[in-house]
């Protein structure tokens, strides 16, 4: 066992690649270094859950847009068509059930 580098995982990543981390029960940790649009998509068999470690990531909504700082959270309820988005770039952690696309 030992300690996860996040940061160091995230060093080869391409924009919006989703990187792996860590197995927890039935899901999975990913990481991803968001930097410019993601295209408008929706889950309909999972919420989306997106904890920002540094920068800021922006989830577009139908009625509005939510800004994530570095140290917060956004759930996106199952359904809910969104983009997310980043001008600076943003390292985000993931968390999904193991059967996610």
């Amino acid at each position: 066992m030992q300690a996860i580098n996040i940061q160091q995982q995230l060093v080869q990543a391409q924009a919006w690649q989703e990187v792996f981390l860590a197995r927890v029960d039935d899901y999975e940790w990913k990481a991803i270094f968001a930097l410019g649009e993601y295209p408008w998509h929706q889950h309909d068999e999972r919420d989306d859950c997106f904890l920002v470690m540094s920068g800021c990531l922006g989830v577009a909504l139908s009625d509005g847009t939510v800004y994530v700082r570095a140290g917060e959270m956004l759930v996106v309820p199952r359904g809910v068509r969104h983009r997310t988005f980043s001008t600076e770039g943003a390292q985000v952690l993931l968390f999904e059930p193991v059967t996610s696309k």
